[in-house]
């Protein structure tokens, strides 16, 4: 069961709930999106599903020219989920290495698709368009200046804060 939980809360930390995300992440607002800079990221990731509960994880990310490869890490630091986009195919590979949780494969697919034009930026054309109700902001990082911005996505089912903690270029 927990397992599942922690895979459901990586799927909704692609994609995030009518709460503001937690004080910790949160800086100032930024007012227009940022570019991703290439280079690897580890993030921890903060997600709040209304009735259900509030999760911490971390994952790991390699954004490079060709595309974006993501990791998502159980709370032991064991990978979860692997994702491999190269922005020259028309979808990402998404992979599950926990039997109990392939069910959600195509979940984890779909919230990503969501997120990757932020993700990508400029890199990517025929994006698919985020979904009306999800907000996506970006806050300036309140652990360095020098790090890369916390995402914060809201909806009203789920509510997520990626936090840059390292960044490498």
């Amino acid at each position: 069961m927990i397992l599942k939980l922690t895979a459901i809360a990586w799927l909704l930390s692609l994609a995030a709930c009518v709460t503001p995300p937690p004080k910790q992440y949160v800086g100032e607002l930024m007012t227009s999106p940022p570019e991703f800079p290439l280079g690897k990221y580890v993030h921890a990731v903060d997600v709040d599903v209304p009735g259900r509960g509030n999760w911490q994880m971390q994952g790991v990310a390699q954004i490079t020219e060709s595309g974006i490869n993501l990791v998502g890490l159980s709370p032991m630091g064991t990978t979860v989920f692997k994702i491999v986009d190269d922005y020259s195919a028309e979808s990402a590979q998404v992979t599950v290495y926990q039997p109990e949780l392939k069910s959600y494969e195509g979940k984890l697919l779909e919230f990503y698709m969501q997120l990757r034009p932020h993700l990508a930026g400029r890199k990517i054309m025929n994006a698919a368009a985020v979904p009306p109700d999800w907000k996506v902001q970006y806050f300036t990082n309140k652990k360095a200046e020098t790090l890369p911005p916390t995402l914060a996505v809201r909806s009203p089912h789920f509510s997520i804060a990626v936090e840059v903690e390292q960044y490498e270029p």
